[in-house]
């Protein structure tokens, strides 16, 4: 583990956070994709990986239209569920639950999110 002091300058302590946050983000041994309303805006090298693919085939993409079939496994279309489970996430309720995606080699991707 390491520890990074903080300065006494505000602005100091701003860059610090974001520094660290980078490294955790960059680092993090779990892939992280973050979203904005229903597109990937930023993920991590292992989000790649897992992907099978490089940032611009990722980034500004919808995860229900690209990496997600349609309808998974005779379930309601993708859209609508990755809505319910995001609005159920920002409500407050911890959200566990399997989702599968495809690489972008076509391989089926079976993954655990929460």
């Amino acid at each position: 583990m390491r520890c990074w002091p903080l300065s006494r300058n505000p602005g100091r302590r701003w860059w610090s956070s974001e520094a660290r946050y980078r490294a955790l983000f960059e680092n993090a041994n779990d892939a992280i994709l973050l979203m904005r309303h229903d597109v990937f805006i930023d993920c991590n090298p292992r989000a790649l990986v897992m992907f099978g693919c490089v940032p611009g085939q990722l980034i500004h993409q919808t995860p229900y239209a690209d990496v997600s079939p349609a309808y998974p496994a005779g379930r309601a279309h993708s859209r609508e569920k990755m809505f319910e489970k995001v609005y159920q996430a920002l409500t407050g309720f911890s959200q566990r639950f399997e989702w599968r995606h495809t690489r972008y080699d076509g391989t089926p991707l079976t993954l655990r999110l929460r």
